[in-house]
């Protein structure tokens, strides 16, 4: 049987990771190690408490196995928010982790931290310039502090439903020029561009070469293949166009109510050409191998993405459209639907 990464070795060699929200990590570092990724991507609030034993056998471990380790950081407190004394927690907490990160040797940290998960304007409001620029101040400190420990930082966009501060690509790149520090950089998600890019390629090549890190993943989560809404094709082809030399993670959503890397095994991934031929039969015997874990298609309790043709509303940096393309009514503060 061929490697399980085989199919985009074709067109990316080296850089393919995993991305686990299980906090076993030696078991997800094995499981990546034996299904032929090259990196995995950690929770880095799970590593704040580990002992220094524990962190030491960690990375020997993902060593060992050649498999080199990425981080995600979150933080409870708002980096947007009006309160200095709220900004400065924030900062703190990611503070945190970047220390946790660099005693395990790690340089690559990524997130959604520059406005709360979920987290929305006040009604009524539609400019989120004021947040956007709080945001950015704050995240020069911790930018500083990550550049003194030699981290670079990776900030993923998220569709409107998870995060109102940036939804697009050009808006976070407008933030990365508001904040102004040589290691921030995007973080591009397949499964958000699809909810809030005109296009996916034309993303790719407006990021260009600030593009940090790039996780894969269809429309509604599952593990990539022919016949979604994703253009893998054209995708690729503007990766390989901006000689993109970073991280190309999976972040598979496959099952309900279990954790994620405790459910992805040997041959979960084909060993055929990706994404140009590829069979069709074994893409099926894929997922249907991830339906019989109970795999919902996104995770629980998240909302879908907009029907075709729908304008559902969002707030949106001075310059763009507030307004519903159909109504002409005010768009609204905060994208809820």
């Amino acid at each position: 049987m061929p490697p399980p990464c085989q199919p985009l070795r074709q067109l990316l060699p080296k850089n393919i990771s995993l991305r686990v929200y299980n906090t076993d990590y030696d078991s997800c570092i094995r499981k990546a190690a034996t299904l032929g990724f090259d990196s995995v991507g950690l929770r880095g609030t799970g590593i704040v408490g580990f002992a220094d034993e524990k962190k030491k056998a960690t990375r020997e471990l993902a060593d060992s196995l050649g498999v080199t380790l990425n981080y995600v950081a979150a933080c409870g407190a708002d980096l947007a928010s009006e309160s200095g004394e709220e900004r400065a927690v924030a900062v703190g907490q990611i503070g945190e982790i970047l220390g946790a990160v660099a005693s395990m040797g790690g340089t690559l940290v990524c997130g959604a931290f520059y406005a709360p998960w979920k987290g929305t304007l006040p009604a009524g409001v539609v400019d989120k310039r004021p947040n956007l620029e709080r945001s950015a101040r704050a995240m020069r400190e911790i930018c500083r502090r990550a550049d003194g420990l030699g981290i670079r930082i990776n900030l993923e966009i998220l569709n409107r439903y998870e995060n109102y501060l940036l939804n697009t690509a050009s808006e976070g790149l407008e933030y990365l020029e508001a904040a102004g520090c040589g290691n921030l950089g995007p973080l591009l998600d397949t499964f958000h561009m699809n909810i809030e890019e005109e296009t996916l390629p034309g993303a790719i090549r407006a990021a260009g070469d600030r593009l940090g890190h790039f996780h894969i993943g269809e429309a509604n989560r599952d593990v990539p293949g022919p016949g979604g809404h994703i253009p893998w094709p054209e995708v690729f082809a503007a990766i390989r166009d901006i000689g993109y030399p970073g991280i190309v993670e999976f972040e598979p959503f496959v099952t309900n109510g279990s954790e994620i890397a405790a459910n992805i095994r040997p041959g979960d991934f084909p060993g055929e050409q990706f994404p140009g031929p590829v069979s069709g039969g074994h893409w099926s015997r894929i997922r249907g191998h991830c339906r019989k874990r109970g795999r919902t298609g996104r995770p629980r309790g998240s909302l879908p993405p907009p029907r075709s043709g729908e304008n559902t509303p969002r707030s949106r940096l001075p310059g763009r459209a507030l307004f519903h393309r159909r109504s002409g009514q005010p768009a609204g503060g905060h994208g809820k639907r």
